[in-house]
């Protein structure tokens, strides 16, 4: 068996890694420290079930795009349904209330399990040195973005679609997010043998098209207008992709915009309106948190500090986090609109993210405490900020 070694270094524009904190766990590792033991054997574990994986591909959905093209994604609208009172008629919507319809057109949970499995192979191969990790999580990536039969069109303009209304809407937009991992994992790559200039070369060349897209399309303009979550998951899709492209100035710019995004999103006690607006008000905050969280890391990298930031009359992304954070420690009852049970762990991102900007041990607390199966700790413990 071949081994390798992942050099991780910081070339600037890192979306959610925190380098030091992955040369300090490997570190620990290598010394024999048991601190991350139980989260480097659940990684390894999971990532040894992917190598069994089949690739997913746009090609394997039964439907084609409207434009005729398989290799168009797309994905339906989850929260629309048909109308009791015109059943062949257009679509109406019920909020928080998924169509199982949905399900039938294959594009979004296979791009969803695919670039996590590439971060989750990757970082695998970052902490252990295995080619194998690394030469699985390669060959998802060709599949998905370069090889010519299966490849997915830099575009998604038919996602998220609703029937007699829409063939694609900006708000699908928010079904690439999981390219910000993809950017991740390309870098811990950097370096492998098997990551090929010619590869890297086919990928950036993706990633480039892609970013085009998100910059000129209809689609892409109307999800950068969005005032909720839909906005900030595009801000944090756009400054990943960018930067790993090496489109810093563009990047940059937008980042700047992070404290207006603050101060139209959140109010002077840490409500967030627009998510609270939800039927699944709970989630939809903790959502948003987190993509203001990536973004704040991103315009770390950028000299820019955000999580400090608070306007004239007090709004900030803390008032916000320490808004959310009685409910998430269940020292307050959620009181606002929520039609589903609350997934509390779903808050631990926003919280590691949290730990690591203010160094405050409480948020960490808080996380280990949502964290009660010990279950996150096969990616963000290893790479965002330790238990």
């Amino acid at each position: 068996m071949s081994y390798s070694f992942c050099f991780v270094v910081d070339p600037g524009g890192y979306s959610l890694i925190d380098i030091a904190h992955v040369k300090s766990v490997k570190k620990q590792l290598a010394e024999g420290d048991k601190k991350y033991e139980m989260n480097y054997k659940k990684l390894i574990k999971d990532a040894n079930k992917l190598l069994k994986a089949t690739s997913l591909s746009v090609m394997d959905k039964e439907q084609v795009a409207p434009s005729g093209d398989k290799h168009d994604y797309m994905s339906l609208a989850p929260y629309w349904w048909p109308d009791p009172k015109n059943p062949n008629g257009p679509y109406i919507r019920k909020d928080g209330q998924r169509n199982p319809e949905i399900y039938e057109v294959a594009d979004h949970d296979a791009l969803s399990k695919t670039m996590k499995s590439i971060f989750t192979l990757s970082l695998a191969y970052c902490y252990s040195g295995d080619q194998k990790y690394a030469d699985k999580a390669i060959s998802l990536v060709d599949v998905w973005f370069v090889a010519p039969g299966t490849r997915m069109n830099p575009n998604l303009n038919y996602a998220q679609a609703v029937k007699g209304r829409s063939i694609g809407r900006g708000s699908g937009l928010i079904e690439s997010r999981h390219f910000i991992s993809l950017t991740d994992a390309l870098r811990l790559l950097e370096g492998n043998a098997a990551y090929t200039t010619e590869k890297k070369a086919a990928i950036t060349a993706w990633l480039s098209e892609f970013f085009i897209w998100l910059q000129t399309s209809k689609i892409g303009l109307d999800e950068a207008a969005a005032d909720n979550n839909h906005g900030s998951w595009y801000v944090a899709q756009f400054s990943a992709i960018g930067s790993y492209i090496g489109k810093h100035d563009d990047v940059k710019a937008l980042l700047h915009k992070t404290g207006q995004r603050i101060t139209a999103q959140i109010e002077p006690d840490g409500r967030q309106p627009l998510e609270l607006a939800r039927t699944t008000s709970f989630g939809y905050s903790h959502f948003n948190l987190l993509a203001l969280s990536v973004i704040i890391n991103q315009a770390l990298n950028y000299g820019l500090n955000f999580y400090d930031f608070s306007s004239p009359d007090g709004r900030s992304y803390k008032k916000a986090v320490d808004f959310l954070y009685a409910y998430a420690a269940k020292e307050k009852e959620w009181t606002f609109e929520q039609i589903k049970p609350i997934k509390y762990d779903e808050a631990i991102d926003a919280y590691l993210f949290a730990a690591k900007f203010y160094k405050d041990n409480k948020y960490q607390k808080l996380a280990v405490q949502l964290d009660k199966d010990g279950l996150k700790s096969c990616s963000e413990v290893l790479y965002i900020n330790g238990y």
